[in-house]
């Protein structure tokens, strides 16, 4: 197992949604605190990215070959930052979304994508059954490029190659339910939830619930119990069935049930996060 937990290393970014996931074997470095580099080129990517948040879309040409000339400046020192690459392409794509140079963003975007699958896929060739390259090839399928088949495809080659590693089973969930195949994803998870011993993981539990939602499997309402019983930071997930009980099952009863039980837990809940704060304030002073 050690050999994987590099790939459990993930960069998130909430304001553009992109989430990176690489082994580090392959010298496809992380952009911010996940990996210490020089301090001046430190500061040049983040400038980089200052600067293209700053171009104005109805007024962009001179900024446009700016960012041109300090992009290839600071990746021809290290050429295989991807993540920095990609990172920045989809920011400067995304500031001229909406003008007459989308076009050209576009497809520089694109040309970077295309850059970061070429280099791994030449490195598949010299070695065509390394699994770090092979997830590595499914992750960029199912983040930059959005192919979700192909991504399944080759996850599911890993998982023939090594059906007992928990975590190919789980990025086939998150690529099944992507792909809007509930029923498959449902079955990935599953597995996932089994080998990785987390029977008793309420947000496991919680997302199997979703996928039987989904599929009109009404045993989801106990998999929403459990994972409230579990943890109570779950308890919106009684709204929820509260919503149902009322608007698919016409059942007022039951839905004002699980109104009082969401209450009874909220309140045991907001009570218990305030005695809390209160003891570390006390034991602070």
């Amino acid at each position: 197992m050690k050999k994987k937990e590099v790939l459990n290393n993930i960069f998130n970014d909430d304001n553009f949604g992109l989430t990176y996931v690489f082994p580090k074997n392959l010298n496809l470095t992380w952009i911010g605190n996940r990996y210490k580099e020089d301090k001046e080129r430190e500061k040049s990517k983040k400038e980089l990215f200052e600067f293209v948040d700053s171009i104005e879309t109805y007024k962009p040409e001179k900024k446009i070959n700016e960012f041109y000339s300090k992009y290839d400046e600071i990746t021809s020192q290290n050429p295989l930052d991807f993540s920095f690459k990609f990172y920045i392409s989809s920011l400067f794509c995304t500031r001229l979304k909406n003008s007459k140079y989308s076009d050209g963003a576009i497809d520089f975007f694109t040309e970077v994508k295309n850059e970061i699958l070429a280099y791994v896929e030449s490195e598949l060739k010299k070695s065509p059954l390394n699994e770090d390259l092979m997830y590595a090839k499914g992750q960029i399928y199912r983040w930059y490029f959005k192919d979700y088949e192909s991504a399944i495809k080759i996850f599911d080659k890993l998982i023939e190659m090594n059906p007992s590693y928990a975590l190919y089973h789980h990025q086939l969930y998150y690529i099944k339910d992507a792909n809007k195949d509930p029923h498959g994803a449902l079955d990935s998870l599953k597995k996932y939830q089994e080998l990785s011993g987390k029977k008793n993981d309420s947000d496991i539990i919680r997302y199997i619930g979703h996928l039987k939602k989904e599929i009109k499997d009404e045993t989801f309402i106990n998999d929403y119990l459990k994972s409230v019983e579990l943890d109570q930071s779950e308890h919106w997930a009684l709204i929820q069935l509260a919503k149902y009980y009322l608007e698919e099952k016409n059942n007022v009863i039951e839905s004002i049930k699980m109104i009082d039980k969401y209450l009874s837990y909220k309140n045991s809940f907001v009570i218990e996060k305030m005695y809390s704060s209160r003891k570390k304030y006390y034991k602070a002073r």
